[in-house]
């Protein structure tokens, strides 16, 4: 509903501002089939498996366990995350469960990332 609430806006727009009828702009009114959003949570996780151990590095994303022992990476984290205890997001997450009694962050299944 809200979708075709756009179009309706977006149609007044062209005719205020442009003096068309959306007709001239697509001719034949066709539009592609609506799409159906479904579950991505198996997606996700696949993605996250696969590529959370991942950065940049020049023009490639290798894992990190693959980068140069000197790696600027290696520098900045320790710089960012040191002390670990001290990182603001881990602070926020103690903070909250702390305040609610639980996680905000919840999972279907176990994490497809041991670490995490």
């Amino acid at each position: 509903m809200q979708e075709v609430a756009h179009l309706h806006k977006a149609a007044d727009l062209l005719k205020k501002y442009e003096g068309k009828e959306w007709q001239q702009v697509i001719p034949d009114g066709e539009f592609p089939e609506l799409l159906k959003l479904g579950p991505n949570v198996e997606y996700v996780r696949d993605i996250l498996k696969n590529t959370a151990n991942n950065t940049s590095y020049k023009k490639e994303y290798p894992y990190v366990s693959q980068l140069p022992k000197n790696a600027k990476f290696f520098k900045i984290q320790n710089v960012l995350n040191t002390p670990i205890d001290g990182v603001p997001s881990h602070k926020m997450i103690e903070s909250y469960i702390m305040k609610n009694g639980q996680d905000y962050r919840f999972e279907t299944s176990p994490n497809p990332v041991k670490a995490l």
